[in-house]
């Protein structure tokens, strides 16, 4: 769905439980053990298997932790999260200027804060806070864009947000 070739992920926040449980992975794509782009930057430079030039990095890397548990039994619960990804792109040199361009890079980190009460059991207040805050250099240096620049000229971008929820569960009758 969503013209993606992946999959879809259904994500349950846990609410809170007795036990502390701590989650972390690690997702990394080295550039010498993927197949390197071999087109051109241009729609009329083809593919080049038989280039000498020395080939571009393209690679990715991405670490996940999470702790969470209780503060207080059955009251208080706090989930904590953070997610690292950096990720470098490049096209092979080619016209006008035939210089390799340095890879675009993205750098982003996705903190993550939950924390629930339950002052009764009727009654469960949960705030959840989310920020992402990325840095993208040499910006144009993934594209047909990519050799028409020094890397003198090349863009930097920063970006992100930040969004809280406040939200208040009231039962009818007891969890």
């Amino acid at each position: 769905q969503y013209n993606s070739l992946g999959g879809i992920i259904n994500l349950v926040s846990s609410q809170g439980t007795a036990d502390w449980h701590a989650d972390g992975s690690f997702y990394g794509n080295h550039y010498l053990l993927s197949a390197p782009n071999q087109f051109g930057s241009g729609a009329v430079d083809g593919l080049r298997p038989f280039t000498d030039a020395v080939l571009p990095p393209t690679q990715s890397y991405q670490g996940n932790i999470t702790v969470g548990g209780p503060l207080l039994k059955d009251k208080l619960w706090i989930n904590v999260g953070m997610q690292y990804q950096n990720t470098q792109t490049s096209q092979p040199l080619g016209a006008p200027l035939n210089v390799q361009a340095p890879p675009r890079v993205f750098t982003a980190v996705y903190p993550r804060l939950k924390v629930t009460f339950a002052p009764s059991p009727k009654h469960r207040f949960t705030l959840s806070t989310l920020a992402d805050p990325a840095s993208i250099d040499f910006i144009d240096n993934n594209g047909s864009r990519a050799n028409q620049r020094t890397p003198l000229a090349s863009r930097h971008q920063n970006q992100g947000g930040l969004i809280s929820i406040l939200l208040w569960d009231w039962f009818l009758s007891d969890v």
